[in-house]
């Protein structure tokens, strides 16, 4: 009865499915899939074909957020929008000149303001939810072993120029931390942007050779590295290691994908194009070392993990006396359904824990 239904599920509790059901179940004739990324839509062109019973494929249109400009105006009975926390302000605009009947918005995890976003779009709704601990619990997901891996910044060798000054790594971030929060209190929030992303860089650069020689104690092992930046992916990569990045072509990316869910490979390195949106094969270690300010990456990084039932080993890579220690705590937090193992440094990890 409501004109929209949101499903804000976790991973593994088959939202294309019930969507793919319910756009029978209305009969709808013409359908619009909206989705995050060129690499989702062979993902969803496979999941009709599993669901389907009468030629749904000749009435559905597959497409990316990006190219929304292109349907503004027009009319469908059903319109999907797959990881709708993907919808930003100008997305919306567009959106609210599609004339649909009926609306589906997908989501694992939804912001407040893209919740606040979708209600004034669609705002006669019905919202649905299902969290990570629920399918755990019921046993639709695997149970996740987190390892907390601590590294630290050197403080030693002198090799970063800044502001004709040179610094170890852990003297630059101070100066950029400083300088952060300098600028965020002057309301200069551009400026404190570019230097936020510096200093990922550089804390993502810190890890790279304990991501390596993580990856080489797991080569035998199927892993899924997500890192902190496409040139920490070409800097680890080798013939056992391939990155997906957002630099590929559409069809590079995908054979590479293929490789892996087919298990011609078993390592596959990633920053944020494998976060959402696919369905990955046998994971049975994933690697995180990079965080962010809210816990929707990290969650959409743990549903990758969690779609293997017989569970799975999550190493958490982060860096000590930084803000990355308190946004860890606050992932944690955020579920029950877990089972953690400290390690004072990186030395004493051990893997036959995983």
């Amino acid at each position: 009865s409501k004109h929209a239904l949101i499903l804000e599920y976790a991973t593994n509790t088959g939202k294309s499915g019930i969507s793919i059901k319910l756009a029978e179940a209305i009969k709808a004739q013409s359908v619009y899939i909206v989705v995050a990324e060129q690499l989702h839509i062979k993902n969803w062109e496979h999941e009709i074909q599993k669901f389907q019973k009468e030629g749904l494929s000749d009435k559905v249109t597959i497409f990316c957020y990006h190219s929304l400009p292109k349907y503004a105006n027009t009319q469908v009975d059903l319109l999907i929008c797959d990881e709708a926390h993907h919808i930003s302000e100008a997305r919306g605009d567009i959106l609210s000149t599609i004339n649909a009947k009926k609306v589906i918005a997908l989501t694992g995890t939804l912001p407040v303001e893209v919740k606040y976003r979708i209600t004034c779009l669609w705002p006669n709704y019905k919202l649905d939810k299902i969290t990570i601990d629920k399918i755990i619990q019921e046993k639709i997901a695997g149970f996740p072993t987190i390892h907390l891996v601590p590294t630290e910044l050197d403080d030693i060798e002198k090799k970063y120029f800044f502001n004709k000054k040179v610094y170890t790594t852990k003297e630059l971030y101070a100066v950029l931390s400083n300088k952060i929060n300098a600028e965020s209190e002057k309301e200069n929030k551009q400026y404190a942007n570019i230097l936020g992303l510096q200093r990922k860089r550089l804390m993502s650069e810190a890890k790279t050779t304990s991501i390596d020689i993580l990856l080489e104690g797991l080569k035998n092992s199927r892993v899924l590295c997500f890192c902190g930046s496409i040139e920490q992916t070409e800097a680890l990569k080798s013939k056992i290691r391939i990155p997906i990045v957002s630099t590929q072509t559409k069809k590079e990316a995908q054979k590479l994908f293929d490789k892996f869910n087919f298990e011609e490979i078993n390592i596959v390195l990633a920053v944020n194009k494998l976060r959402e949106g696919v369905n990955i094969n046998k994971i049975e270690v994933v690697i995180i070392s990079s965080f962010e300010n809210t816990s929707k990456g990290f969650f959409q990084m743990l549903g990758r993990a969690v779609r293997n039932l017989d569970g799975v080993d999550i190493i958490l890579l982060y860096t000590k006396d930084t803000k990355e220690e308190f946004l860890i705590l606050d992932y944690l937090n955020s579920f029950k359904e877990k089972k953690v193992i400290n390690y004072a440094t990186i030395r004493d990890f051990n893997l036959k824990n995983v």
